[in-house]
């Protein structure tokens, strides 16, 4: 065991709250739900939702591309033994809220995308990116709430790829791929939640007996996943479908473009999108969760007494964020979400592509931390999601 996980295992410090930035942080976020109110009171409940994953994202220190990181580097399988926690939470809540949906005749939509090439390949491209910039979707918006501006342009360039992304569409979205499969529209939702949560089973039991589990245990994370999965099913709940990190990424780098003189009818993507890029941007679900979850990673940080503008300007410290962010907004898009809307939501869907992709984000993941570690200049290390 390293010094950095005797220190990760040991209670934190106590610091006393920076009671300013959290006032003006909670008047922020009062000020963004009043304004999104006016296009409906959904948007001002996924605000609050929103803000509410970031702060348990950064109190509960829970990361997707650090339990990868950590399975595939140091065989320590725990971090990803919580991220199964999460799915099959997810998969149990998702399954009970579309089954009742069905009963009762509400506007419900899973996420089921197709499996193909691009799915495939933008799934391993993800991979790469998360270790690349050591972040995640859901992580990349949290580190940037806590202060952290190697992942600030780690999020520019996320958005810069997946904009990216929906101006090629035309070139990789005629690469072969099997219609969308889910197990859900096949079994029924009871035993496709069962067969889902045997698979989950056996990967634990695999996971535990591979990778050595420490003899401390953070409760913080049990209870940070639990916590995730209660609050993505409730976006589920208001929004009508999963929250989409990427989509909201894209539409914002698509109206900045829009504002420095980009032509949106000469996309056949954002030819179709018009009405959206002519809408406030507080009027889309996506947006509005992910600003959300950024005012709610600053409160916790805050709270926590933590918050201050850190990171590395290294030359290669910024060329890794960057590529880390063009890769895995590029990435998302192609396999139709991050680590949130494809791995999480679909898998919680039953859909095949939730699992393709956790695979090719794995084998991509493997990749991402052998280029990192020829690229990663020594001591400008970053700690994110």
């Amino acid at each position: 065991m390293t010094s950095s996980d005797v220190q990760s295992l040991t209670p934190p410090r106590t610091l006393l709250p920076q009671w300013r930035l959290l006032w003006g942080t909670g008047a922020a976020v009062v000020a963004v739900a009043i304004a999104a109110s006016l296009h409906g009171w959904r948007q001002s409940a996924l605000l609050l939702l929103g803000a509410a994953i970031g702060a348990v994202l950064y109190h509960g220190r829970f990361g997707f591309s650090s339990g990868f990181r950590k399975l595939l580097q140091r065989q320590d399988g725990y971090p990803a033994l919580m991220q199964l926690w999460l799915v099959a939470l997810t998969c149990v809540a998702f399954a009970g809220v579309f089954s009742l949906g069905e009963t009762l005749g509400w506007d419900l939509r899973p996420a089921i995308a197709p499996v193909g090439w691009a799915g495939l390949s933008g799934a391993f491209l993800f991979g790469i990116g998360m270790q690349l910039s050591r972040a995640c979707g859901c992580g990349t918006l949290a580190a940037v709430g806590g202060g952290s501006y190697n992942l600030a342009i780690t999020l520019g360039a996320f958005g810069i790829g997946a904009f990216v992304a929906t101006l090629t569409r035309p070139l990789w979205s005629q690469l072969p791929a099997w219609e969308p499969w889910s197990f859900a529209d096949k079994l029924g939702w009871g035993s496709a939640l069962l067969l889902q949560l045997w698979v989950l089973l056996i990967l634990a039991v695999v996971l535990w007996r591979w990778a050595p589990l420490p003899i401390v245990k953070s409760r913080r994370l049990w209870l940070a996943a639990t916590a995730i999965a209660l609050l993505y099913t409730a976006t589920l709940l208001v929004d009508g479908q999963p929250w989409r990190v990427t989509w909201g990424l894209a539409l914002t780098t698509a109206q900045a473009a829009q504002v420095l003189g980009w032509d949106p009818q000469s996309s056949v993507f954002w030819g179709r999108q018009l009405e959206r890029l002519s809408s406030s941007l507080l009027a889309d679900p996506s947006v509005i969760t992910d600003l959300g979850l950024i005012l709610g990673a600053l409160s916790a940080a805050a709270y926590e007494g933590r918050w201050r503008w850190q990171g590395s300007l290294h030359p290669r410290a910024v060329s890794l964020a960057i590529a880390g962010g063009l890769s895995m907004g590029f990435g998302a898009f192609l396999a139709a979400g991050c680590n949130i809307s494809a791995y999480l939501a679909g898998i919680a869907s039953t859909s095949l592509h939730g699992w393709v992709w956790l695979g090719a984000a794995l084998v991509g993941s493997w990749v991402g931390i052998r280029l990192r570690s020829r690229w990663q200049p020594e001591g400008a290390t970053t700690r994110n999601g």
